[in-house]
């Protein structure tokens, strides 16, 4: 089946629906890469992702990921489905990752609706540091392709 890549257009350091964050190191509509260290709070949002251009079979968010927890820190992954109206967690991560990321939407989605966050906090009582690593943001819209009877006249 075929598929179409759809990229967020706005991305947003230091989250403000994650009030009292910081801003990660950097971002770009499709990466973000940052370092947390004791009373820094980084956080992202990506939004504004592009429309479909066809009813979806499967719609997925995937990104590439690298998170590396050095000490006491765990970072969250969120997804919105109404333009953040509410949150859904999809991974808690709590030691060191490397992995490309699938999140899978349920049902038919206005794309241009869906928003990820994500955010590095401090666990435990003495500092937190982490750094993490993401790349490759987009939605995968996967679609059949209409079949129609030829008819001869």
């Amino acid at each position: 089946m075929p598929t179409e890549i759809l990229s967020a257009s706005n991305v947003q350091s230091a989250d403000s629906t994650q009030g009292g964050t910081t801003a990660f190191g950097s971002t770009s509509t499709n990466s973000g890469s940052t370092l947390a260290d004791n009373a820094v709070t980084p956080s992202a949002r990506w939004f504004n992702f592009a429309a479909k251009t066809r009813g979806s079979t499967s719609l997925k968010i995937k990104f590439d990921l690298t998170f590396s927890e050095f000490s006491n820190a765990t970072l969250t992954i969120d997804y919105s489905l109404n333009n953040g109206s509410n949150w859904t967690n999809a991974f808690t991560l709590t030691s060191n990752d490397i992995s490309s990321k699938e999140i899978v939407l349920p049902g038919d989605h206005n794309t241009t609706q869906v928003q990820l966050r994500c955010k590095i906090v401090e666990t435990g009582g003495g500092g937190g540091f982490a750094s993490v690593s993401f790349s490759n943001i987009r939605i995968e819209n996967t679609y059949n392709l209409s079949r129609r009877p030829i008819i001869f006249a």
